[in-house]
């Protein structure tokens, strides 16, 4: 039987690692903020690990923002083939950092792995100006 005390404990501490589980990042350049969620994949858990991490975009073909990360991360996993808008992957051969803001029905490159998905403020990809941009859990 659990005493009232270990009932609370649990209850307070519940919420902190449920919020560690969920793996949500804050994207920001400027005041400009997108809020991501990373998936439960060993490349997303490598790329927890190098957070945070201010990286320079560059816009490929008015489709996806890429930038080269720092350090290699895992390829277990599943390939993508294809991609939906807001989706976020790595790409093993860069190493780099893929996030998909327009639609468009050519496949994938190969050595892509998704990492996670955008929540909230894709469109604002669409800028030019997002170009650097800072990327932190939450």
């Amino acid at each position: 039987m659990k005493s009232i005390y270990s009932a609370l404990a649990t209850d307070c501490i519940s919420p902190i690692l449920m919020h560690k589980s969920i793996n949500q990042i804050k994207l920001s350049c400027g005041e400009n903020v997108l809020i991501g969620k990373l998936n439960e994949s060993k490349a997303s858990k490598d790329l927890i690990e190098l957070l945070p991490l201010s990286i320079k975009l560059t816009d490929l073909f008015g489709v996806k923002k890429y930038s080269l990360l720092p350090e290699y991360l895992s390829e277990s996993g599943q390939q993508m083939h294809q991609f939906e808008v807001g989706d976020i992957a790595y790409w093993s051969p860069g190493p780099g950092i893929v996030i998909f803001y327009r639609q468009y029905k050519a496949m994938v490159d190969s050595g892509l792995y998704k990492v996670g998905r955008i929540e909230s403020g894709i469109q604002l990809l669409r800028f030019e100006q997002f170009s650097a941009l800072q990327i932190e859990l939450i």
